[in-house]
C-alpha cells in the first residue's frame, strides 16, 4: 500500500464495500469494491469518499431511464417554448421575460 493512500479496508460507501487496494496512480489509490449486487468493480478514494461512486452500475439500471422525460420536463417544454414566442412578438429575449416571470409572486418552475 502507498504510504499516502488511507487504508478504507472493510469501508462501505453506498452499496459499495471496499475489499482491498488495486493500485495507486498520480490521480491517487484505486481500490476493488464488492457491491451488494455481487459485481466487483473499482473505485478511485476520492470519488468513493464524496460519494461519486455509489455502485457498480446497478443503481443507474434501476433508476427510471431518464428523469427529464416526465411529464414535468414537458410541460417546462411547453412553458419555454410559449415564453420564447411571446418574448419576439414583443421584440425582447426569452431570458429577460423569464428573469421577469422569476420575480412575480406565486411564480413556480414546474
Amino acid at each position: 500500500m502507498s504510504r499516502h493512500a488511507i487504508d478504507l479496508t472493510g469501508q462501505k460507501f453506498g452499496r459499495l464495500t471496499v475489499k482491498k487496494l488495486h493500485s495507486t496512480t498520480a490521480h491517487g489509490a484505486w481500490w476493488v469494491c464488492q457491491c451488494e449486487c455481487g459485481q466487483e468493480t473499482l473505485g478511485l478514494a476520492s470519488n468513493l469518499k464524496c460519494g461519486g461512486k455509489k455502485s457498480c452500475g446497478c443503481l443507474r439500471r434501476e433508476a427510471p431511464h431518464c428523469k427529464r422525460r416526465g411529464p414535468e420536463y414537458l410541460a417546462l417544454r411547453q412553458q419555454w417554448r410559449t415564453l420564447r414566442e411571446i418574448a419576439a412578438a414583443c421584440g425582447v429575449s426569452p431570458q429577460s421575460v423569464y428573469f421577469a416571470l422569476k420575480k412575480m409572486p406565486g411564480y413556480r418552475r414546474v
